[in-house]
């Protein structure tokens, strides 16, 4: 390659292709005027600066991800209920769906198991007037009946050293509630299930909820 503080003016070096030995290496600048080969990283790694040179990370974890996924494709049924959940310690709970005939969106919770026990306690708004407070064996989030879709969402704090507790706000109709409410244990949940709480009528087919989690 040339070089000027040579006396012939050329010099014998490495070149850029013979640097890089394997698909996937980068060439990146070691020093001033220096080439050196970067091999690939891993699987799902991302290319990182340090603070004096480039490097191949994993990315830590930490990010909302989804921890239950439930739907009544199906069709109709008295309840949705989602098990397995990856416990997490913050909920975000997507609600959409219907009743075949009007009531209210109820909720019970638990650890390997429905709680339905006097566990609960919650208080509804309805256009911000309506209110309403009661105890009981399931968590409801509306206050009075409707038969129209629901749209739903609500945040949860899901910890293990105190109770459950739980507030957001849905539209269905003209309508929008506001609500929020506990589970009185402290058992992070790994299961969730959504019903008609005043009637006992059935969820329509095709209600979808999502939750996604973090610690």
């Amino acid at each position: 390659m040339a070089d000027s503080g040579q006396a012939t003016g050329i010099k014998w070096g490495a070149s850029a292709t013979s640097t890089l030995t394997a698909a996937g290496d980068l060439l990146v600048a070691s020093g001033a005027n220096a080439l050196t080969r970067l091999a690939r990283g891993s699987d799902n790694q991302t290319l990182m600066m340090n603070g004096t040179s480039l490097n191949w990370e994993t990315l830590s974890s930490g990010g909302w991800e989804k921890v239950g996924t439930g739907n009544l494709s199906g069709g109709a049924a008295s309840s949705l209920t989602l098990t397995g959940m990856t416990k997490k310690k913050y909920l975000n709970i997507f609600f959409w769906g219907g009743f075949s005939s009007a009531d209210e969106l109820g909720i019970q919770m638990g650890d390997g198991s429905i709680d339905t026990g006097s566990s609960y306690g919650w208080t509804v708004t309805k256009n911000g007037a309506n209110s309403t407070t009661a105890t009981g064996t399931s968590g409801e989030l509306m206050n009075s009946t409707s038969g129209s879709t629901i749209y739903c969402q609500f945040f949860m704090h899901n910890n293990t050293a105190d109770q459950n507790q739980w507030g957001g706000i849905m539209h269905t109709g003209s309508d929008i509630y506001t609500f929020a409410g506990y589970w009185n244990d402290s058992d992070q949940i790994d299961q969730l299930k959504f019903f008609g709480a005043e009637n006992g009528n059935n969820l329509n087919a095709n209600t979808i909820v999502n939750i996604y989690g973090v610690d």
